[in-house]
């Protein structure tokens, strides 16, 4: 299998996220409120995905889930055209067929060899692979979501990636 490699900015990046996961304990609804009026500021897209989230899921689940999306965005507030330019309905379907395709052509291989392989070439890419560890992370240990199925943890894994390549794009 190969093995991912990761750089030494990687590593700079999971003292941050440390740090971040440790911020999520505990939600001040202050805090909530605030990173919400941001998000809706600059990247309401992201936002609207979120809170459709609300609709499917329990209190719990949705609160856990709005953890991993406030990583990602206090991952990326500070980067410069995070605030500039917006991750749109487009750009985002366009970046989750592209992911939904390398999905399918994984699925295609005959062994979990080849499809680690395919598996571990795309993280490669991603900019942000220690945040997409974060997000396995959270998602694997949170406890209203331990209970989901490998495919409604799959969707959300997909969706997630795929706002983490619209945002290292921009």
């Amino acid at each position: 299998m190969t093995n991912l490699e990761l750089t030494p900015r990687d590593r700079e990046e999971t003292e941050k996220l440390s740090e971040l996961l440790k911020k999520m304990e505990t939600l001040e609804i202050s805090y909530v409120d605030s990173v919400t009026d941001d998000i809706f500021r600059y990247q309401p897209f992201f936002l609207s995905v979120l809170l459709g989230h609300s609709l499917d899921n329990t209190p719990e689940e949705f609160e856990s889930i709005m953890k991993i999306y406030f990583v990602v965005w206090e991952y990326y507030k500070e980067k410069p055209n995070i605030k500039k330019r917006q991750v749109t309905e487009a750009k985002y379907t366009n970046a989750l067929k592209k992911n939904a395709s390398m999905l399918n052509y994984a699925n295609d291989e005959p062994t979990q060899k080849d499809k680690a392989k395919i598996y571990t070439k795309d993280l490669q890419n991603i900019k942000s692979k220690s945040l997409i560890a974060t997000m396995y992370f959270m998602l694997d240990y949170n406890k209203p979501l331990l209970k989901w199925n490998t495919e409604k943890k799959g969707y959300l894994l997909l969706e997630l990636k795929t706002f983490v390549e619209c945002f290292d794009t921009i």
